[in-house]
């Protein structure tokens, strides 16, 4: 635990000091933006060394099922693989076929692939959309979703196309968008639901999208017998998640949804006429409506965490655009701290088994 915590005060102590208290935004001067680059540099570097140079016990997942299909897939032939493995994507059975041959089956090696491809993505998407480069980074890691990429490889690797396609759409770039989108479906299904954001958002009139929402909302809530039947047929691999569960969840829940009401209540309206901030706004609902239904469906879950990672540009812009003048320090610094708190509980509940934290580097 020791070392996620270290990581995470180490991003405190630049956010805090590169960050300009007066507007919430980072500081603008060369300088700064110097040592933003070289921090924003030291972190990709860090954050890929951890990922890549884990124990497999680091992450439940890999440690259950990812590490023995890499073995399985580097000793087989693809159709022994697909027909054994038959829920498995394709993109990601041809990832690690792919990989351990050019490694000699050595784990570090996709470990290394993986988490180089998602830290690209990652940093791409803050270092072209975030207002704040320091803030989202430490958001993101705040949330606990470092953590997760760890343990869910195939959702990390959809997720990274994800981001991608996210800063293509945001500058209208709709064939690129699809493209991405299309590609991350080969890593892990689930993405899936991205197509209805990504529907939904192109109509224009707010009162529409609106509707929209709420009818997804309502149909995946009270439609869950014919929602189980689609997976049943469709995605059967999935059906493990859809064993009721009404005991978990409620605390990101609280946390997505206190975060909404700061948004609504203190935030300036300009903050909804940026395009990019509307879309994050979007996908906060989206994040929102999916953690309530995970509640009763664990299936959503997972889904909640591909739109959480609206949070990471719209935090700092909600800073930003706090109604109150002068109320930016003491803003940043209850994020700072509540997220902090928040992130250690994350760490003792240990949801994605990357704790403790241990190096291989065999």
């Amino acid at each position: 635990m020791e070392i996620y915590i270290g990581v995470l005060l180490t991003i405190s102590v630049f956010l805090v000091s590169l960050t300009n208290f007066n507007n919430g935004y980072e500081k603008k001067d060369k300088q700064s933006q110097k040592v933003i680059t070289l921090v924003l540099s030291f972190a990709f570097a860090f954050l890929l060394f951890m990922q890549t140079f884990r124990a497999i016990s680091v992450g439940g997942d890999l440690e259950e099922s990812y590490y023995g299909l890499y073995r399985f897939i580097g000793k087989n032939n693809i159709t022994t693989i697909i027909k054994s493995y038959p829920h498995y994507e394709i993109g990601y059975i041809l990832l690690n076929k792919i990989v351990y041959i050019i490694s000699g089956g050595n784990i570090h090696a996709l470990l290394f692939v993986i988490a180089a491809f998602f830290l690209f993505s990652l940093f791409k998407y803050i270092r072209r959309d975030s207002s704040n480069r320091i803030f989202s980074l430490f958001i993101f890691f705040s949330l606990g979703m470092f953590n997760t990429s760890m343990n869910n490889l195939r959702s990390t690797l959809a997720i990274s196309f994800i981001l991608l396609s996210l800063s293509c759409y945001f500058r209208k770039k709709y064939f690129e968008t699809l493209v991405l989108f299309i590609a991350a479906f080969f890593f892990h299904r689930t993405i899936l639901v991205f197509a209805l954001f990504f529907s939904i958002s192109l109509i224009k009139k707010h009162k529409i999208r609106l509707i929209l929402y709420i009818v997804l909302f309502v149909v995946l809530l009270f439609g869950y017998s014919l929602f189980q039947m689609f997976i049943n047929r469709f995605f059967p691999t999935y059906n493990g998640y859809f064993e009721v569960n009404s005991d978990g969840g409620y605390n990101l829940l609280f946390v997505l949804l206190l975060f909404f009401c700061l948004l609504v209540l203190f935030c300036k309206k300009e903050i909804f006429k940026n395009d990019i901030s509307n879309k994050m706004v979007q996908m906060l609902i989206c994040a929102i409506c999916f953690q309530l239904i995970s509640i009763r469906i664990p299936f959503f879950a997972r889904v909640t965490f591909y739109f959480m990672y609206s949070l990471v540009l719209l935090i700092p812009e909600v800073v930003a655009n706090i109604k109150y003048k002068g109320a930016q320090p003491l803003v940043i610094f209850a994020f700072c701290f509540s997220l902090f708190a928040f992130y250690i509980f994350v760490l003792k509940g240990d949801g994605s088994h990357t704790v403790p934290f241990v190096f291989d580097f065999k």
